[in-house]
């Protein structure tokens, strides 16, 4: 075997392993597109989980008043500054404005709802009379 043909067939073993930088260029682009397409998607999936998590924690501050009122036997209001990260998420509805008050027998006089939006999701949470709280769906 002459010398110059060994060196010819490991020189295109060499070449063999690897990727080239064409090959390289046109993954990183694929990538770069899908990446572009999914990501409103993972905003408004963000979005919507905000609104769920708001919602979730004010269930969970009226159902903690409410309960604190039968326990202690004086009227509770529930104090929903204590809810973290609300941006974003807006609170309107009939008793968005004004006091809710639970009585010791853990009933409330205001019934009403609560709507908790942003531009992705909406989400109403109803107060009855009976004190109990309820996501509408």
């Amino acid at each position: 075997m002459h010398p110059s043909a060994l060196s010819r067939s490991s020189q295109s073993a060499i070449y063999l392993r690897g990727f080239t930088l064409i090959e390289l260029m046109v993954t990183v682009a694929i990538l770069a597109i899908l990446a572009s397409i999914a990501a409103p998607a993972m905003q408004n999936q963000i979005a919507a989980s905000r609104v769920t998590s708001t919602t979730n924690e004010m269930l969970a501050v009226l159902a903690q008043t409410r309960s604190e009122a039968v326990r202690l036997g004086t009227a509770q209001t529930p104090d929903f500054s204590k809810i973290p990260d609300r941006s974003g998420v807006s609170v309107s509805g009939d008793l968005a404005g004004s006091t809710i008050t639970f009585r010791p027998d853990g009933t409330t006089a205001n019934t009403g709802t609560l709507i908790i939006a942003n531009d992705v999701r909406s989400r109403t949470i109803q107060v009855l009379g009976s004190g109990k709280a309820l996501i509408q769906p």
